[in-house]
């Protein structure tokens, strides 16, 4: 059975240290195809609700990506807390949320357990269930769960951002989670993909606030590379200057508005 937290999480309030934490890639237990893009976007929202904790400091998923790409290792499929320390320690994060899901019957189960990186050992299990369509609402309980964990006890503002839906659509979001898929290729041709997909997102629900955020972002990398290459550029980052600021417009509390609002 995992082990007891630390007995300095115990004491309730803000924790004594900023804890740095990262969510990796779950397992898609059911191996259902369809649903394999949950292995990365279940992860990508937990971190978007997270870093709404002040005490929490989240692991971007792009540096995931690359130090577990480094390892020669799956993105899906990590349960092995022994793995899962090691990615931790190169990725220089101290807890490391690992697991998997499972749908059956538009029912989907997410179970999470927290790993300390320095001991390798499993803090706590967490699960919880329910409807595939209400997925966003069982990611907030889970959200809630993993803090209390944690032994944080969270502000009144920081739990009401932290449930703030980012979109009530399931097939914009999948788009979303393929447009930050292909924008981690790094190169023209995924950041020129990435810009369709998000706007595909953004026809489902116009206000979906990553999505325009995600615009701005890959137009802005797509201008710089333009730019280094002596092509024209100016109207892309324009373009991504206007996406940016209605991200920030919708949501001014939204880290990745603001994100690529710098970026622009």
């Amino acid at each position: 059975p995992p082990s007891a937290p630390p007995a300095e999480l115990l004491k309730g309030g803000p924790l004594p240290f900023k804890a740095t934490v990262a969510v990796l890639a779950l397992d898609n237990i059911s191996k259902k195809s369809e649903l394999e893009w949950l292995s990365e976007g279940i992860p990508e929202s937990m971190i978007a609700k997270l870093q709404n904790v002040r005490s929490l400091h989240m692991v971007e998923r792009m540096r995931i990506r690359r130090v577990i790409e480094e390892l020669k290792l799956n993105m899906s499929g990590m349960v092995d807390p022994d793995k899962a320390q090691m990615a931790g320690k190169l990725i220089g994060a101290d807890t490391i949320l690992i697991g998997g899901f499972m749908e059956s019957r538009g029912e989907v189960r997410i179970t999470m357990r927290l790993v300390q990186v320095e001991k390798g050992s499993v803090l706590h299990a967490i699960e919880e269930t329910g409807l595939l369509d209400r997925i966003f609402q069982v990611q907030d309980r889970l959200a809630e769960r993993l803090v209390a964990a944690l032994g944080y006890r969270m502000e009144a503002d920081e739990g009401r951002r932290m449930t703030l839906a980012a979109t009530n659509s399931l097939q914009a979001y999948k788009f979303y989670v393929r447009g930050r898929d292909q924008y981690f290729r790094f190169n023209r041709e995924g950041y020129e993909k990435a810009i369709e997909l998000y706007r595909e997102a953004i026809r489902l629900d116009p206000g979906f606030v990553l999505a325009h955020a995600g615009i701005g972002d890959a137009l802005a990398t797509l201008s710089y590379s333009r730019r280094k290459a002596g092509e024209s550029y100016e109207g892309l980052l324009r373009q991504s200057r206007e996406s940016a600021e209605k991200a920030v417009a919708l949501n001014p509390a939204s880290s990745e508005a603001n994100r690529a609002m710098a970026h622009a």
